[in-house]
């Protein structure tokens, strides 16, 4: 009920914004699956009426679509941004990937559930995985296969293929981004965990893995 100066009554919870849903919905998702997904349990976390989510976003497959180019959408806007940023343009492939590499890693400090959505929808092939991999997979991998291609042609880097170091940097460096409870067991050994130092790192060991010597 709203007062007449127009404040939400006593007792009313606002509304949840959409931001809200799709970011509670991408994180159930990416935490028990799609079929471990329940939306009369996200209307409930939510503080909304039993089909409000169902009104607002259709069917629950459709809530899966939603969330998800609300995540990957938002990765996607930063790392267009951070590459129209860049003010040291350079023609060296190898510069060019290096800067690819930390900057993927270094955005995706702050989508951590995104990589732990693939890890599930990436175990079997499915409409999912596709809608994610031709949507937003492949046209990053675009961009740095190019450069991976001429560094190969000059004779500069081993031949690698792109399976391999897509699933290096994706599910590899960036692990302390999702298996965080198993990178903090190492703070015995390393000190707490600095996010930017490991990005360094392992761009450099990234690259300096990939020249041919």
């Amino acid at each position: 009920m709203t007062s007449s100066d127009g404040q939400r009554g006593p007792g009313r919870p606002a509304r949840a914004t959409e931001e809200q849903v799709l970011d509670t919905a991408l994180k159930s998702f990416a935490e028990l699956g799609f079929e471990g997904t329940s939306v009369r349990a996200l209307n409930s976390q939510l503080g909304l009426s039993r089909n409000s989510i169902e009104q607002r976003f259709g069917t629950k497959d459709q809530l899966w679509y939603r969330a998800v180019d609300h995540g990957f959408g938002s990765l996607a806007s930063q790392l267009n941004a951070a590459e129209a940023a860049d003010d040291e343009p350079s023609d060296d492939h190898l510069v060019q990937l290096r800067r690819r590499l930390h900057r993927f890693m270094s955005i995706t400090v702050d989508h951590p559930i995104l990589l732990r959505l693939m890890n599930l929808e990436g175990i079997h092939d499915s409409e999912h995985l596709d809608y994610i991999f031709e949507t937003y997979i492949r046209p990053a991998l675009t961009s740095i296969e190019e450069h991976l291609v001429a560094l190969r042609a000059a004779g500069r880097v081993r031949p690698v293929t792109m399976r391999t170091l897509f699933l290096l940097l994706a599910h590899g460096a960036v692990a302390p981004y999702t298996l965080i409870g198993l990178s903090d067991r190492f703070d015995e050994f390393d000190g707490a965990f600095d996010p930017a130092e490991h990005i360094d790192v392992a761009t450099e060991i990234l690259v300096e893995g990939l020249l041919q010597r």
